[in-house]
């Protein structure tokens, strides 16, 4: 049997189309930089040169906030806001790529627009949900943890 999956050529077991599918929706919602769990693997924070360094490199972490929808990332930090859209591009298992166009720091440079990538991983623990993103420019991994809306119960 031979279906198109997906956007791409898919025979027998349609496994793949299927995780592929599922991460997407995992990927929606908003979503929290975790400064705590970016720390314990970013390599730089656990080799400073002075306190002053890893207290600053300890301070980029924890503010930014995501909230990823089918076709753009909304991005919010301080009074800082972007809306980019993306496309995923490849998929794994475990995880998404996914391409879209930097025009921040190209504004920032006075710079042609660049083409980047993220690749997307998910971690599930009994109580959080943890999206890492890796990104093509900067190589390193940023934690983001699943924002969940509260209910608000109808005061009588």
């Amino acid at each position: 049997m031979t279906a198109f999956c997906c956007a791409k050529l898919v025979t027998g077991n349609h496994g793949r189309c299927m995780t592929k599918m599922k991460l997407e929706t995992k990927l929606r919602g908003k979503w929290k930089s975790d400064r705590r769990r970016t720390l314990e693997i970013f390599a730089p924070y656990h080799n400073p040169k002075n306190k002053k360094r890893k207290r600053f490199i300890s301070s980029m972490f924890g503010k930014l906030e995501l909230h990823i929808t089918k076709k753009f990332i909304h991005s919010k930090m301080n009074q800082f806001r972007e809306k980019k859209p993306y496309e995923i591009i490849d998929s794994t298992e475990h995880s998404l790529v996914l391409l879209y166009q930097e025009t921040m720091m190209a504004e920032l440079l006075d710079e042609e627009p660049t083409t980047e990538f993220i690749i997307t991983t998910f971690e599930e623990t009994r109580y959080h949900e943890y999206l890492y993103l890796t990104h093509s420019s900067f190589r390193f991994s940023e934690c983001f943890r699943r924002v969940t809306e509260t209910k608000k119960t109808e005061s009588r």
